[in-house]
């Protein structure tokens, strides 16, 4: 597995923005608000990921399309 170096500055507890950390069944798109700007979700049904970038239920763009 490839190591990646964090240059966020968070402690070693924080969550990272390097995985999804959570996952949903469809897209994120209208059904689930971002926690916080980045927020990557796991779209379980399609193998896509999401980042959240707004404030509400269609705050997300798709960032990976899984095969």
């Amino acid at each position: 597995m490839a190591e990646t170096v964090d240059l966020s500055g968070n402690s070693p507890t924080d969550v990272k923005l390097s995985h999804p950390n959570r996952s949903n069944a469809g897209s994120p798109v209208g059904s689930l608000t971002p926690a916080y700007p980045g927020e990557l979700v796991l779209d379980t049904t399609n193998f896509r990921v999401w980042r959240g970038y707004g404030e509400g239920t269609d705050g997300w763009q798709p960032v990976y399309q899984g095969a």
